[in-house]
């Protein structure tokens, strides 16, 4: 099998996230089993023209801004040179509209929309750009199959008219063998990680830790918040606002290695994040031991069991959320129980498992369209 791949970035771009590290773990495994996977995306500087990544090809091409305008005239000059059995095209926000303008067969795969919290992100403009993009894809893409990541996503596709038949949830996957319980922290630390961008809103993070220490815990703590992004200035400003320049630490972006150590020795992880596909972060901390606390947001109230996992909090409640952090602090055998739960939960999500349900159900999806 023959599989073209295109996605706005790949997995060494700056710019990726969750929708790149989902796309290559699941069709490296296909290339283990003698399939060509081709993956089409944008450039970046310093990045070659072609590469090789776990044995899938690599074409980087055009600018990341206009890439989605491009892509028919990439596909154009791609298939001119080569044939492909399947082509996958993953949408994260911004659909490429393949269905219009080639005759192979079309697998997509979403992770999750913004909806209004794009306004949040960025100005009224470029958000309803990207608002007006994601409503044409539900109604230009109801006749395709779909493999999406949660069932929160699936939930909002079937509410904006694509049939639920044509979708699939396949959750996201975590590397029990990479992420895994260790030695905590001599003392209590929490951690955010992940992209540091406005609609994450981060600054609830800011303001939990600020609560934290003014109404519950005055002893020795240990903060970070892990990751880049544009909302970096923005929240070490508000960092100084609230005193909490000599607490908090901004440590850019770190290893594969280094993150893996950081979800092993913090106490709690927190995501603040309105609304998410899935919430890959909070999954690996729990393969990590480390208990989750998270909004009651889309994608994250289904990666968090609520009260032995962590706890789910009505978005915004920044109170409450000192309020089970100050706990888990305190008890240590509360924060052993959950730790041993969140193992053992992240375990349902094992990689090689998911590997090859998402593989058995690709290979049905295309048959069925052939």
């Amino acid at each position: 099998m023959k599989i073209l791949l295109i996605n706005w970035q790949d997995l060494k771009n700056p710019f990726g996230g969750g929708a790149e590290v989902h796309l290559h773990q699941f069709f490296s495994s296909f290339v283990l089993k003698g399939h060509s996977v081709t993956l089409l995306c944008s450039s970046f500087k310093g990045l070659p023209a072609e590469d090789f990544e776990d044995g899938i090809r690599i074409i980087r091409k055009g600018n990341r801004w206009i890439f989605n305008f491009l892509v028919p005239f990439y596909l154009k000059e791609l298939l001119s040179k080569e044939d492909f059995d399947v082509i996958v095209e993953d949408v994260n926000k911004i659909p490429f509209f393949t269905r219009f303008f080639v005759k192979k067969p079309i697998i997509v795969i979403t992770h999750h929309f913004f909806g209004s919290v794009i306004f949040q992100e960025t100005n009224p403009l470029f958000g309803l750009y990207v608002y007006i993009f994601e409503k044409l894809f539900f109604k230009l893409y109801k006749g395709l199959p779909i493999i999406t990541v949660s069932e929160s996503t699936k939930e909002e596709m079937v509410k904006n008219g694509i049939p639920s038949t044509k979708i699939t949830v396949v959750y996201n996957a975590v590397k029990l063998d990479f992420f895994k319980p260790g030695e905590k922290s001599d003392v209590p630390f929490i951690l955010y990680l992940g992209r540091l961008k406005k609609y994450k809103r981060i600054d609830f993070f800011l303001r939990i830790i600020k609560e934290l220490i003014d109404r519950y815990y005055q002893g020795p703590l240990k903060v970070e918040i892990v990751g880049n992004g544009d909302a970096r200035e923005g929240l070490e400003k508000l960092c100084v606002q609230l005193g909490l320049e000599n607490v908090v630490k901004f440590t850019g972006y770190v290893s594969e290695d280094e993150k893996a150590k950081k979800l092993r020795e913090s106490w709690v992880l927190i995501n603040t994040s309105p609304k998410e596909g899935w919430g890959i972060v909070v999954m690996e901390a729990q393969a990590s031991g480390t208990p989750a606390l998270v909004f009651d947001s889309p994608g994250l109230r289904e990666a968090v069991v609520h009260e032995k996992t962590g706890y789910v909090v009505p978005f915004g409640d920044v109170e409450k959320v000192a309020f089970y952090v100050d706990k888990l602090i305190r008890d240590g055998g509360l924060r052993e129980r959950m730790a041993e739960a969140a193992r053992k939960w992240a375990e349902e999500f094992d990689i090689v498992k998911l590997r090859e349900q998402f593989y058995h159900i690709f290979v049905d999806l295309l048959r069925s369209r052939g």
